[in-house]
């Protein structure tokens, strides 16, 4: 019955979207509210991406991240922090960009991330820590200084893999704004 009624959402909002038809912020607020923990479901995740990527066509990647990012820095559900985790990787990986991402709400979410308890969580953040460097450059280290030792140590390891082209989509400037 949930997944129908994902369903009925996306048809709604697609209407809206195709209409051009103004939608307040309110129903992002609530619907993300409200479904954020269905990524874990695997009876509903595909239906709630397709929601995800309708909202975000309609609101701006922007301000769904952001409210995202907000929504998960106060949960510690493992199986949502790890479905959004890689959601966000292949995201940033598809777009080859982070420009319209909050960046300083997404480096407190990979700072917990990376501080989790669970491996796998660890290694994601660590993957999604590798892409950023490519935009933000060296100036990465210093913002997720939040890390736990030794866990900084291998981000450190794997960093210095990367080749850096010194033009940074966003340096710590931007960051710091």
């Amino acid at each position: 019955l949930l997944k129908e009624g994902i369903l009925c959402l996306q048809i709604l909002f697609s209407y809206y979207k195709g209409k051009n038809l103004p939608l307040d912020k309110k129903y992002l607020d609530k619907i993300m509210f409200g479904l954020n923990e269905k990524i874990a479901d695997s009876k509903l995740k595909e239906v709630y991406l397709q929601l995800l990527k309708i909202l975000i066509e309609i609101y701006s990647q922007k301000a769904v991240y952001s409210l995202l990012f907000d929504i998960l820095l106060r949960t510690n559900k493992m199986g949502v922090l790890k479905e959004y985790a890689i959601y966000l990787k292949d995201n940033i990986k598809e777009q080859n960009s982070i420009s319209d991402i909050d960046l300083k709400n997404m480096i407190e979410f990979i700072v917990k991330l990376a501080n989790h308890t669970n491996p796998q969580i660890r290694s994601i953040s660590m993957e999604i820590i590798c892409l950023l460097y490519k935009f933000v450059g060296p100036d990465l280290k210093q913002l997720i200084s939040g890390i736990k030792e030794s866990t900084f140590k291998l981000i450190e390891k794997e960093l210095e893999k990367i080749n850096y082209d010194n033009n940074p989509e966003f340096p710590i400037v931007y960051y710091l704004k």
